[in-house]
């Protein structure tokens, strides 16, 4: 079974169990297992036994290990035959399975392999064969501990798993989700996960790691409570063609831990960004084969927080090597991946504000390192910024002028006034020109000049 619906077995439970047409075992399937998709293969062994795991064993939802044998064997058109049909399922992630061959020229029985606890014990029956069946494992299984196990009476159709079982844990966690793709660029997605637990999940320790590389480094987005064994977390998309590799986590107060996929970040899930959005620029970052620098940074957009929905770009000499979006969760942090074609690069930022539809060069400028992680901790401030007016004023008859040159990137300014010099200034006017008259009938007094950039942003004067 994948733990998901789906179970596999061949054709002995109907011929041990005659008194049940194939409708009344899926039902009982269904009802004491949860199982919706049961599937009745064929043994092309033909033999005895009738042990699925004498041919093929699930890895993981969409992993299956099937044996091979030369064209010239009895068994040869009979296995691929069963492939045929495994290949023409799909996987309860609505994926083709991925199909791991494992040579069994001699029947080896490699494919009667037990999995326990993060390692796979394979049958060793001392053949050329033994070394190459323990490495299809571990390309199939990275991150797993295989381990080849020895034994003078191992038969074909006899072999570890046959002999051995695990003891039920009825504290165990399960984590069911089904993987998302066909993203569109610059957009926070949510993604659910079904976790069933005994005990309680560590906050800190269940989540939702993903990446722009399939390498890492990883960003993690917590776990948050739905109701019932539904959890979500959020990550944003990146650019247009790029994209996200992300798998789970859950770990309760026990310590038990599960993931999912099975190998955690050795083989996530692949999201791919197949739409561009239409609402932000196509900032695609060219990507490098050495290890990103990720920051973290607080966006400050003349002197306020950024709006969620700003783009982020980090540049070298004009071309984008990464890209974030302005999170509202995040309460104005960017997180960005940055690739380096040399350590030490000079990366200056951009941003494209929703609120205008244009983009603004910060005053910010950094030197990251490969690998390096860059305001984790404290996060680098990112900032915005206009021009002060500067002001001149003179008479004009009775009234007095004030002028100044126009500031660029301004909307408009807004004209205050106080009583002193240390009072507190209030708005008189605002205005999109670059002067303003005093009356003799206005407030005599103390006057400021502030540039500002759209209603929602105040410019430093």
């Amino acid at each position: 079974t994948d733990g998901m619906g789906k179970a596999m077995s061949t054709e002995l439970v109907l011929s041990e169990n005659s008194s049940l047409s194939q409708a009344e075992i899926n039902q009982l399937f269904s009802n004491v297992l949860g199982v919706t998709d049961y599937q009745i293969y064929t043994d092309p062994t033909a033999t005895y036994i009738d042990h699925i795991d004498c041919w093929a064993k699930l890895l993981d939802v969409d992993k299956v290990i099937i044996r091979r044998v030369p064209s010239s064997h009895a068994q040869y058109a009979a296995i691929e035959n069963s492939v045929a049909q495994w290949q023409a399922k799909t996987s309860s992630y609505g994926t083709p399975y991925r199909i791991f061959r494992v040579d069994t020229p001699n029947n080896e029985p490699y494919t009667n392999s037990f999995i326990m606890n993060g390692n796979i014990y394979v049958p060793q029956m001392g053949t050329t064969n033994d070394a190459a069946a323990l490495a299809v494992y571990q390309t199939a299984m990275p991150g797993f501990t295989v381990r080849g196990y020895s034994f003078g009476t191992y038969q074909s159709t006899d072999a570890l798993h046959c002999r051995v079982n695990t003891i039920f844990d009825d504290q165990m966690i399960a984590v069911r989700h089904t993987p998302i793709d066909d993203l569109t660029s610059y957009q926070e997605y949510i993604l659910t996960v079904e976790i069933d637990h005994h005990n309680s999940l560590n906050a800190e320790t269940s989540f939702i790691a993903w990446s722009t590389s399939s390498s890492g480094p990883w960003q993690q987005s917590s776990l948050s409570h739905i109701s019932g064994s539904t959890y979500s977390a959020s990550f944003t998309s990146p650019a247009h063609l790029q994209s996200v590799y992300y798998w789970i986590q859950a770990t309760d107060t026990t310590g038990r831990s599960t993931k999912l996929p099975l190998c955690g970040a050795l083989d996530p899930f692949v999201a791919n960004v197949t739409v561009a959005n239409p609402n932000l620029p196509n900032w695609t970052p060219v990507s490098y084969p050495n290890p990103p620098a990720t920051i973290h940074a607080q966006i400050s957009f003349f002197g306020n927080p950024a709006l969620e929905g700003d783009l982020v770009g980090a540049f070298v000499n004009g071309e984008c090597r990464g890209t974030g979006v302005v999170s509202a969760e995040r309460n104005g942090y960017v997180t960005m991946q940055v690739q380096l074609a040399s350590s030490g690069e000079t990366v200056n930022f951009r941003i494209y504000s929703q609120a205008d539809g244009q983009a603004y060069d910060t005053d910010l400028v950094i030197n990251p390192a490969w690998g390096e992680t860059i305001g984790e901790d404290s996060p680098v401030t990112l900032v915005f910024t206009l021009d002060k007016p500067v002001v001149s004023i003179n008479l004009d008859g009775s009234n007095l002028v004030l002028s100044w040159p126009e500031v660029t990137n301004a909307d408009g300014y807004q004209i205050l006034a106080a009583h002193s010099p240390d009072g507190e200034f209030s708005v008189i006017s605002t205005i999109t020109g670059t002067s303003y008259q005093i009356t003799a009938t206005e407030l005599k007094g103390f006057f400021k000049v502030i540039a500002v950039k759209g209603n929602r942003l105040q410019l430093r004067n």
